[in-house]
């Protein structure tokens, strides 16, 4: 048997944990995307004003609430929750399906320490 439908074997549940944490992400990014948007359009005319001629102080003093800064400091913090509660649900399915700590870490990029506190043994066993 071919070894991807030996990787497929086995039945799914579709609204496991590592599903919720993806979809969860996936709203986060498309939030993020409208976010960065408005960021954007927020940015342009603020060049816009400075390249016309006004000063920085008139146009800081004009910004609306929340600056850019804020706002991407908003977005960098929830795309970090998300991809963090993603990062530890795949790796706690990755523990299910019988990968050790060491080769999780390794696909994550970090040590088997850091994945076995990022999991925790009583959470997946």
């Amino acid at each position: 048997m071919p070894r991807a439908a030996l990787a497929r074997m086995g039945s799914v549940d579709t609204n496991d944990e590592t599903i919720r944490e993806l979809r969860r992400l996936v709203e986060v990014i498309d939030d993020t995307v409208v976010q960065l948007e408005r960021v954007r359009r927020r940015a342009q005319e603020i060049e816009q004003r400075r390249l016309a001629g006004d000063r920085y102080r008139v146009i800081v003093e004009a910004e609306e609430r929340p600056l850019i800064v804020e706002s991407l400091s908003e977005v960098l913090d929830r795309l970090s929750v998300a991809a963090g509660a993603f990062r530890r649900a795949e790796a706690v399915a990755l523990a299910r399906e019988g990968w050790t700590h060491e080769r999780i870490g390794q696909f994550f990029g970090v040590t088997r320490q850091r994945i076995g506190s990022l999991i925790g043994r009583e959470n997946w066993r």
